[in-house]
């Protein structure tokens, strides 16, 4: 993920990051950079999306994940302008309500009351859509970090989250 840390240096990003993509590229691997929505640098799409554009490293993309995007107000235009190639992951949920804007308000949710998608306020298939439309093929997913589904038996869970993904990404 982008940084969390209040003390960073945030000028220095860059360069750690084009030492990153160097390192990476000789080992024929990508690097995936996750905006979250309590980052100290970084913290929306948008930004992230802005620091990859100027760092011009073919082999450093973004991860799309709609908590992080919508916490913070954010909708599917955040994704307009990023390159389809350029995405590297998509992480799916959905939340009840949105969020107080405080840092840990927002955490507590994220870790703990994330939604399956569908079954909350997120509008999913206008993200789904724009994926489409810009001709993403890459991993979909479900990032659900849910008290409550940790607590049915494994297969339970599994089924509904496989169900509410293929509900949006068949």
């Amino acid at each position: 993920p982008a940084t969390t840390r209040d003390d960073c240096i945030a000028e220095q990003i860059d360069e750690d990051l084009r030492w990153m993509a160097s390192e990476a590229a000789r080992f024929g691997m990508r690097i995936m950079y996750e905006p979250m929505a309590w980052c100290s640098v970084d913290n929306t799409l948008p930004k992230a999306w802005e620091r990859l554009r100027r760092l011009d490293q073919p082999n450093i993309g973004l991860v799309v994940d709609l908590f992080h995007i919508c916490a913070l107000g954010g909708d599917a235009s955040h994704l307009d302008g990023i390159p389809a190639e350029r995405i590297y992951e998509v992480q799916l949920c959905d939340m009840a309500a949105q969020p107080p804007q405080d840092k840990q308000a927002i955490m507590t949710i994220a870790k703990h009351q994330r939604q399956l998608p569908g079954a909350g306020i997120i509008d999913i298939g206008s993200f789904i859509d724009k994926l489409k439309s810009a001709g993403y093929q890459g991993p979909v997913g479900i990032e659900v970090f849910n008290d409550d589904l940790k607590r049915l038996p494994p297969h339970e869970a599994a089924q509904q989250a496989y169900a509410a993904l293929r509900r949006f990404w068949p």
